[in-house]
């Protein structure tokens, strides 16, 4: 199960890029509007199967940059510096548009020039960093320069990319980061919950636990879940919260009341299956009052209803059993480009939600190659969040230093690069939390040390970002080499760091 706490590592595989192609047709940079965004390269095995038809329904968004990022940096350390003066002061909600945010003249210019296009818009996000269009294939091919390609996927989906760079106008295009959404080969995916096999599971015994009492208010597990734990050889939620020391809050009556903590979902859950949980953990009465508390966001037209495939439930879960009284914000958004990229964009701007924990994420260099000019709109987005003091936690993943490698083979495929971390949790301004195994449960703080169970059980992931330069709080790490870093040392790039968070028992989840 995935926890919070802080070692080393990189989140949640989605799609192996072995042996990168660049996209069928790509050719040479028409002459007049600008390359803003370059041609992706295709999935290993990706078969173009046609052009998308003219009279397609065609979505994507036009990504601005910040006006003045220098001085929003500048803002983000004065904030985040304990000796600063301003440390603490963050931007009140609302306010990052104004300070920071696209001009609203560059705004306007995007928009005009979209419509001149023939193209709707369909949202502008109130910070201004993303402007969402909508138009015919054939009217965004005109408008971008580019051409709309099929391709079926090695796993049988089938989805779409540019055929070469994406170009807007010169008027507008120094205040453009990038288009995205046209290259829609690459999403954001769980893992799903890794059951070790019984070689690995032998190395790690069940952790050794104790009898402790519990505070008002603090969660205790019911008969079922006591016995579910020791079927697996897991810990329950409140043994899990009594080994990191949060009985210590549960004991003066802090069960987080007035805290807001948002969960970033790709796939619907049951509202019921979390009252059944929480009555595990609470009782019937503590649950009803509990459900209220509980809000579902929908964001394009959000998730159908539906159980989903457990990595939404095993979130909520968790959070609401270390968490008793906080509000829990659950949003949900479309499994698609624009669909993640606005739900990041709504948690951001809505600026309600303090601590906002994700689970979902995809190998860096799948999103860097396959869909171009989205790992900066979130940089971009992520920048706002810490100017506003919004805390972003990333889970780490369950492939070890090889993230990309989501097939778990012993040995990277040919043509990969033996490292890959994950997005978003490389990114510099969020939390990547990895997993440990808990050894004793009795103790605090427990014992435990870094969750590894080889290529065909996974592990905690770990490595140096490819896309981004080392931050300048990470140059003083002293952080050992040997657990951290994972690529070659002529790159000297972002390391990924992350929370421990607990592995108990067989069960292994990032």
């Amino acid at each position: 199960m995935k926890r919070f706490t802080v070692a080393c590592a990189v989140a949640t595989v989605s799609l192996s890029l072995v042996g990168l192609s660049p996209a069928v047709g790509a050719g040479a940079a028409p002459q007049g509007p600008v390359p803003v965004t370059p041609a992706p390269r295709l999935p290993a095995g990706a078969r173009p199967v046609g052009p998308v038809a003219g009279t397609a329904e065609v979505t994507g968004a036009v990504v601005l940059r910040p006006r003045d990022e220098a001085a929003l940096k500048w803002f983000i350390t004065a904030v985040t510096t304990p000796r600063s003066p301003m440390f603490g002061h963050y931007l009140r909600p609302g306010a990052y548009a104004a300070a920071f945010g696209p001009t609203r003249a560059a705004v306007g210019a995007v928009r005009s020039q979209l419509t001149a296009d023939g193209l709707r818009v369909t949202k502008v996000a109130s910070d201004g960093l993303i402007v969402d269009f909508a138009g015919s294939a054939s009217t965004v091919e005109r408008a971008f320069g580019t051409g709309l390609e099929l391709y079926k996927l090695a796993d049988g989906t089938v989805g779409t990319a540019t055929t070469s760079a994406i170009r807007v106008p010169a008027s507008i295009a120094r205040v453009v980061s990038s288009v995205v959404g046209l290259d829609n080969l690459v999403h954001s995916r769980p893992i799903p919950i890794i059951r070790a096999p019984v070689s690995a599971r032998d190395k790690n015994p069940a952790a050794k636990v104790g009898q402790f009492t519990h505070p008002a208010g603090a969660p205790k597990a019911c008969p079922d879940a006591s016995k579910a734990a020791q079927t697996t050889g897991g810990l329950t939620d409140d043994q899990i919260a009594h080994a990191y020391g949060v009985f210590g809050l549960y004991g003066t009556g802090d069960l987080a009341v007035g805290q807001h903590i948002a969960i970033y979902e790709l796939e619907p859950f049951l509202p019921s299956d979390i009252k059944i949980f929480d009555t595990c953990y609470f009782g019937a009465t503590a649950a009803a009052k509990m459900a209220t508390r509980l809000h579902q966001i929908q964001v394009d037209a959000g998730q159908p209803v539906g159980q989903g495939g457990g990595e939404a439930i095993l979130d909520v879960e968790d959070v609401s059993a270390i968490a008793p009284d906080a509000v829990i914000d659950v949003y949900q958004a479309p499994t698609t480009t624009i669909g993640a990229l606005d739900e990041y964009t709504a948690i951001i701007n809505n600026d309600t939600d303090k601590v906002v924990t994700s689970s979902w994420g995809i190998c860096e260099q799948a999103v860097q190659l396959g869909s171009p000019g989205v790992q900066q709109a979130e940089n971009f987005l992520f920048e706002q969040a810490a100017a506003q003091g919004q805390a972003l936690f990333a889970a780490a993943g369950d492939t070890g230093s090889d993230d990309c490698n989501s097939f778990r083979q012993v040995s990277p495929p040919p043509g990969q690069n033996p490292v890959s971390v994950d997005d978003p949790g490389s990114q510099p301004y969020v939390i990547s939390v990895g997993g440990t195994t808990i050894d004793n449960a009795a103790i605090q703080p427990p014992s435990e040390h870094v969750w590894n169970d080889g290529a065909t059980g996974g592990s905690t992931g770990g490595g140096i970002s490819m896309s981004w330069s080392m931050p300048t709080w990470q140059r003083d790490s002293r952080v050992p080499e040997s657990s951290c870093q994972a690529a070659p040392p002529t790159r000297r790039g972002t390391r990924s760091r992350t929370s421990s968070a607990s592995r108990p028992g067989s069960a292994r989840r990032s």
